[in-house]
């Protein structure tokens, strides 16, 4: 990409940088056509030569009586990400908000400090934390089930932060008039504090869901049962089939791309604005 900013810097023909553009473009939309294509080919069809990514004879309605006859969890583990996700974001939404405004509105013995101590946090490999965290969870009785997966993070440091910064923008003499009018703090959380930071909550959340519904290593770890697994330990255990079957894990795979997809397009106008407010604010 830097050498793509010299090309424009230099003033290079039009044709050139979208030409440029172009291949990075085909670069990464070529492995997502070739993926939905193959989940509406047979198995024969995906290796016929010469490759085409246009189907000859799409095969949907069999591959998909297929991916649920072999996978008959399929879809409860869909449900199962669409949950797990969909209840983290909500709690780092809340607590991650609640816990800014008080960093960032309310003054407190100790405050710089423990918030360096929340950013230093950030510094910890999330792989440093899976052992203790397992041998907690099996030793309360909380495997297989969805509580390892949202009560961790929920109050994650980077969301803390991003909060934080975001909350500090709000003139605290529009909190005061709050006061003064006799709102208690919660309501002033919730009737002035969070219609404003709108746009950071929709940043903040797109971010969390994308993370949540695609983790793997930490489901793999404390969900065993198959009715109980993600959709994405789900579809890697598919690989593992003695043959593989690929159309099936192309299908499972561009299912679970969809509705990341949408959130993020019924979202697209806040995550803008609360990736851009740093850069409009003086």
């Amino acid at each position: 990409m830097p050498n793509l900013a010299r090309l424009v810097q230099r003033g290079a023909p039009r044709w050139v940088t979208y030409l440029v553009v172009s291949v990075i473009c085909a670069a990464i939309l070529i492995p997502f056509a070739w993926m939905l294509s193959g989940g509406l080919k047979s198995r024969a069809e995906i290796f016929r030569l010469p490759l085409s990514i246009v189907p000859r004879e799409p095969n949907l309605a069999e591959n998909w009586q297929n991916l649920l006859q072999k996978r008959p969890y399929f879809l409860r583990n869909l449900g199962n990400s669409a949950l797990v996700a969909g209840a983290y974001t909500l709690g780092v939404l809340f607590f991650c908000s609640l816990i800014g405004y008080g960093f960032a509105k309310h003054e407190f013995p100790g405050r710089g400090l423990l918030f360096g101590v929340v950013l230093a946090t950030m510094m910890v490999p999330s792989q440093a934390t899976i052992i203790p965290l397992y041998l907690i969870f099996r030793k309360i009785g909380w495997m297989n089930t969805y509580w390892p997966l949202i009560i961790p993070g929920l109050a994650q440091a980077f969301g803390i932060f991003f909060m934080r910064q975001y909350i500090s923008t709000i003139p605290t003499d529009l909190l005061d008039s709050a006061r003064i009018d006799g709102a208690g703090e919660f309501r002033i959380y919730v009737r002035i504090v969070l219609p404003i930071i709108k746009p950071a909550l929709a940043t903040l959340g797109i971010i969390t869901f994308m993370t949540s519904w695609n983790s793997y290593f930490w489901p793999v770890i404390v969900l065993t049962q198959p009715k109980m697994q993600t959709l994405q330990v789900a579809v890697t255990n598919m690989a593992g089939a003695i043959r593989v079957p690929f159309e099936l894990i192309m299908l499972a795979c561009t299912i679970s791309l969809v509705i990341p997809i949408i959130i993020f397009l019924l979202f697209q106008r806040y995550f803008i604005q609360g990736l851009t407010v740093g850069s409009v604010k003086g």
